[in-house]
């Protein structure tokens, strides 16, 4: 079995922000060849494609830098990151888009 290591010294929270950044990239380009990227400009108040893609950048690289430092004790390997991996971005996936909803439409604190 192939273990992974941390070259070069890298943190894990520095693995995970260049895996986001990895994935952030790939995900992007599919995401704008939909023309998704000014809805997620919408975030901040913009409409350019350039700004929903810098944004979309900014929460991937977040979302690999949380990955890393939750899980990097758990992703000794390649099966065990692809398991690890899966499950985190199912739970963005399911979550994500709700909230992020809930603050473009200004209520995202407010429980009624």
């Amino acid at each position: 079995m192939t273990t992974l290591t941390q070259s070069a010294g890298l943190s894990k929270k520095r693995t995970g922000g260049v895996v986001g950044i990895t994935g952030g990239i790939v995900f992007g380009m599919m995401m704008g060849a939909m023309g998704m990227m000014p809805m997620i400009a919408g975030l901040v108040g913009s409409q350019s494609a350039a700004v929903g893609f810098v944004v979309h950048m900014l929460i991937s690289t977040f979302i690999g830098v949380t990955f890393g430092t939750l899980f990097g004790n758990f992703s000794k390997n390649y099966a065990n990151s692809a398991r690890f991996g899966t499950l985190y971005g199912v739970i963005w996936l399911g979550t994500w888009p709700s909230f992020a909803y809930a603050c473009h439409n200004g209520n995202a604190f407010i429980y009624d």
